[in-house]
């Protein structure tokens, strides 16, 4: 087992320097050796830094407004120069409120110059696979199956060949279809609409061969959403799919103008969505695909979802899963080789300034979506277009404006470490009669700081219990360590007690994560 390194390189970047500053007693004849001589070594750069959410100021901080007003003059000319689309709807949310929001262009060509807004409805195709997902995290949740479980569990009659050269068949699980690494062809056995029964596409998947084994690398199946939600709803729910997302998905998050039938009031409220040739697009049912891609959606309706999604990041519950089960649903399952983007459950995220940014586009004849959020930050995109665009692209560009600004504008609102209700009493030095090593503490700008041996670290107060102590954590300042060096240096959080006598007065503190046994008396 690798030995802890105490409080080792805090000022002084990780991996460059001989001196490693303070080494607790009981992890002191362990040395790491210098890298500086290593041909090719080269300092580690820190690791980006994320403020927690706080409430903003009215008005907007610059950078936040700067961002919007940026995105008011360059969106009309993507909408012209980068799509097929007339219109353009987008939303851009913030805890549990809109921020911003605006409509571009022509919900409808036959009357020109009337943007889309908060209410115009348009497909969200692939955006459909979300329900699908949130559907199997909520039975999850209630105990009917486990996202490990293999398919046939419930439907035994699913079968598909392995690969070629494959010697055994291994079992497609819940989880697999949900993240595109069951290894399964993109598309289902059928036209448009997709007029087979369950039973039906059984027989004719039967007959196909998986291109990979699961887990291998994630390839995107619309086969594998339609299976997954149909056997969700035939097998485990025992109600249709439609209805069952209906019931438990938007009547609880209040998203009552989605859905997947184009009922003529519908219809009245829809953009007009075209093809790349200025046609008209046929809105097509997909039939047993429904769950790939069929819903429509307004974005009122998704905004209200990001926000729902985002609020398991405060540690809240939503209408639709516990705050756990829908940060479970948030992960990523396969990182991909460019370090930036990842794949989950539907989730197809892009990393921008250090911020995990999980999305979900869809394409359908005639509109393209995109769902977004970005949890640590509690900001939601929704992007909706009434034609051709590639959501990917357009997404990233909104969010390498949004990410940034957002990060800016939250730094200097951050509240800073809690303190004690008497923090003059913590102040003094520290000695360990084993070695001599010291330690001071001290108020520097209304904040409590421990310095040993060069290192100097900001000191959060803990409101516990204890009847003989006082309890803080230590709080490495951003932009100090590299991300790999910050998790295996292992400071951050560490435990700083206090001991109290009789009278209450502090007369020693210890390390117990870091040098356990080790005591430092109080000198004043």
């Amino acid at each position: 087992m690798k030995q802890p390194r105490g409080l080792c390189c805090l000022l002084v970047i990780s991996l460059i320097s001989v001196s490693c500053g303070f080494t607790p007693r009981s992890v002191r004849s362990w040395d790491r050796p210098s890298t500086a001589t290593l041909v090719g070594a080269s300092p580690t750069a820190p690791c980006p830094w994320l403020p927690s959410p706080v409430a903003l100021p009215t008005p907007l901080p610059t950078p936040i407004s700067d961002a919007f007003d940026q995105l008011q003059m360059l969106l009309p000319a993507w909408l012209k120069g980068n799509s097929t689309a007339p219109g353009l709807y987008v939303a851009v949310t913030y805890g549990q409120q809109v921020v911003w929001e605006a409509g571009f262009g022509s919900k409808n060509l036959s009357d020109p110059g009337v943007p889309p807004d908060a209410d115009t409805i348009f497909r969200i195709g692939s955006g459909t696979k979300m329900f699908a997902v949130f559907m199997l995290y909520q039975l999850w949740e209630r105990g009917l199956l486990a996202l490990d479980d293999p398919v046939t569990k419930f439907a035994p009659a699913f079968s598909i060949r392995p690969p070629y050269n494959s010697e055994a068949s291994i079992d497609v699980t819940f989880k697999q279809l949900a993240c595109h690494l069951a290894g399964l062809p993109r598309e289902a056995p059928c036209g448009f609409p997709c007029n087979l029964t369950t039973d039906e596409a059984f027989e004719y998947v039967a007959d196909m061969v998986q291109i990979s084994p699961p887990w291998t690398m994630p390839s995107y199946s619309n086969l594998g959403f339609a299976l997954l939600g149909n056997i969700l709803a035939e097998f485990v729910a025992e109600q249709r799919f439609e209805d069952y997302v209906g019931d438990n998905i938007l009547e609880p998050l209040g998203m009552l103008s989605s859905g997947f039938e184009f009922t003529d009031d519908v219809i009245s409220r829809m953009a007009v969505g075209y093809n790349p040739d200025g046609s008209v697009a046929e809105l097509i049912d997909l039939g047993w695909e429904r769950p790939a891609g069929q819903m429509y959606s307004s974005g009122a309706d998704l905004a209200g979802l990001v926000m729902a999604l985002n609020s398991a990041s405060q540690n809240v519950d939503n209408a639709m899963l516990s705050a756990e089960s829908t940060t479970e649903m948030l992960q990523s399952l396969f990182e991909n080789p460019d370090g930036a983007t990842s794949i989950g459950t539907p989730w197809e995220s892009v990393q921008v300034s250090g911020a995990v940014c999980r999305r979900k586009g869809g394409n359908i004849n005639g509109f393209t979506s995109l769902t977004g959020v970005v949890p640590d930050l509690t900001l939601g995109l929704v992007i909706l277009w009434n034609g051709g665009a590639n959501e990917f692209d357009w997404s990233t560009a909104v969010l390498n404006l949004l990410v940034p600004a957002f990060i800016e504008a939250l730094g200097p609102l951050q509240p800073g470490p809690p303190q004690p209700p008497q923090p003059q009493q913590f102040v003094g030095n520290f000695i360990s009669p084993a070695d001599g090593s010291a330690g001071t503490v001290a108020i520097v700008s209304g904040q409590l700081q421990l310095t040993m041996q060069g290192s100097i670290l900001p000191l959060s107060w803990l409101d516990t219990t204890e009847p003989d102590s006082q309890v803080f954590q230590l709080t490495v300042p951003p932009g100090v360590l590299s991300c790999l060096a910050t998790e295996l240096e292992a400071i951050s959080n560490q435990y700083v007690v206090f001991g109290l006598g009789p009278d209450g007065s502090v007369v020693n503190l210890t390390l117990p994560g870091l040098a356990w046994g080790e005591v430092w008396l109080r000198q004043d």
